[in-house]
């Protein structure tokens, strides 16, 4: 090399420094501990920014705003370190949601077994469209929605459900199930020609109106059917 150029590391160097930052795909005891490390130091950060508030160190700054707009890509790449860093820093401002001091909107906790589950996901990416890429993934959600099933009354052998990324995401199931039967299955090939409205209760949570959008119906689609003072769906007015 040249005086002066920066020295070039072959490929196989590089790689080698990149498994680092992915958990070992076999047992490793040196890796395998690097990465229960990495986790153990994110959470004593964490755990830094706790007190006697409600909230993880201080709250939102709008300055902190006006800096994201200036951000650019970085040139090199960061440890996991600077990274886990990074990622306690951007918990600040966050509410604690199970904290003796917290009194706003109504958020389910995480327990520690959710956690885990979310943890054995992020490792193990499982794709649950198919079986031979989820493991046992795809049979807990088969007992999870039987066990629903159960709950509510359905016969677990004829319902069926799946998981979607939230509240929204249901609705937008739900939805487009309705609609497809309402249309006799023509949606799917056809899409949507007919003139389709969406009935919800006005005290509705405000995503009715994201589906609407998403579905290609419209937010003026959506009827808003008046509300008794339990918050039920009047069935008079409906």
């Amino acid at each position: 090399m040249e005086t002066g150029r920066k020295q070039r590391r072959h490929y196989s160097d590089v790689l080698e420094h990149l498994k680092t930052y992915f958990p070992s795909p076999v047992s490793d005891p040196i890796l395998d501990g690097y990465f229960v490390h990495s986790i153990s130091r994110f959470l004593d950060q964490v755990d830094s920014l706790k007190s006697a508030r409600p909230l993880l160190s201080g709250g939102i700054k709008n300055t902190h705003y006006e800096a994201s707009q200036q951000a650019v890509f970085p040139e090199p790449i960061s440890s996991i370190e600077e990274i886990t860093g990074l990622l306690a820093d951007y918990c600040q401002g966050m509410t604690i949601w199970a904290h003796p001091n917290a009194q706003l909107n109504v958020t389910p906790l995480s327990t520690i077994s959710s956690i885990t589950a979310f943890i054995a996901a992020a490792i193990y990416n499982p794709n649950i469209v198919s079986d031979e890429y989820s493991g046992r993934f795809t049979e807990a959600e088969i007992e999870s929605v039987a066990m629903l099933s159960d709950l509510i009354g359905y016969d677990p052998q004829q319902s069926g459900g799946l998981f979607t990324f939230g509240g929204t995401g249901t609705l937008l199931y739900g939805c487009k199930l309705g609609i497809d039967k309402a249309l006799g299955g023509r949606s799917l090939l056809d899409g949507i020609r007919e003139d389709v409205k969406i009935f919800s209760s006005d005290v509705a949570h405000y995503s009715h109106l994201t589906v609407a959008a998403w579905l290609g119906l419209g937010m003026k689609n959506l009827i808003a059917i008046p509300s008794t003072s339990n918050n039920e769906m009047s069935l008079s007015a409906l």
